[in-house]
């Protein structure tokens, strides 16, 4: 973890917490949704993508959607041994374990999950969709001049966790 870590996940917590900076991130969700809706891309919801090391791939996000995310209604608490068991399980610490195939925070869940679709006639547009909406999330770290980081998912969980605990310090 870098050492700055707590610092930029302090900030991206408490500006996540600000109503127009809540406002720009669903506005962002509301283009993506309007996109797959004209798209309509084909998913099973077998519940694959949330297996990253099994499906290959790595779920990237910006520090501020990931704050954003876990500051949602609904979105249960998450804990470092909860990310270290996702870790060495290989998928996204808000699989349902209920049914092991569905996403736990779905309403919530960051925009690569919402532009990542295994249906493969999708992989031109849902790449140029996901690379336009990665640009505005960075005009919105410059908007409100936070620090911008591109994390691994389950690295970003971290440094939020890490954010959110009490300091030990006297």
């Amino acid at each position: 973890m870098s050492e700055d870590a707590p610092a930029c996940a302090a900030a991206w917590l408490r500006a996540a917490a600000r109503p127009e900076v809540a406002a720009a991130i669903r506005a962002i969700h509301v283009e993506v949704a309007e996109e797959v809706a004209r798209r309509r891309p084909l998913c099973l919801a077998s519940g694959n993508c949330c297996r990253f090391e099994s499906f290959g791939h790595r779920l990237m996000v910006t520090g501020l959607e990931a704050a954003w995310t876990v500051a949602q209604e609904g979105v249960p608490t998450i804990d470092a041994e909860a990310i270290a068991a996702a870790r060495r399980d290989g998928r996204c610490p808000f699989l349902d374990p209920r049914e092991g195939r569905l996403c736990g925070i779905r309403l919530a869940r960051p925009m690569p999950c919402r532009t990542f679709f295994c249906d493969r006639t999708a992989d031109a547009w849902q790449q140029e969709l996901h690379e336009r909406c990665l640009g505005e999330f960075k005009r919105l770290h410059e908007r409100w001049e936070l620090p911008y980081r591109y994390l691994e998912w389950r690295e970003a969980l971290s440094w939020l966790v890490e954010a959110r605990r009490p300091s030990t310090a006297s």
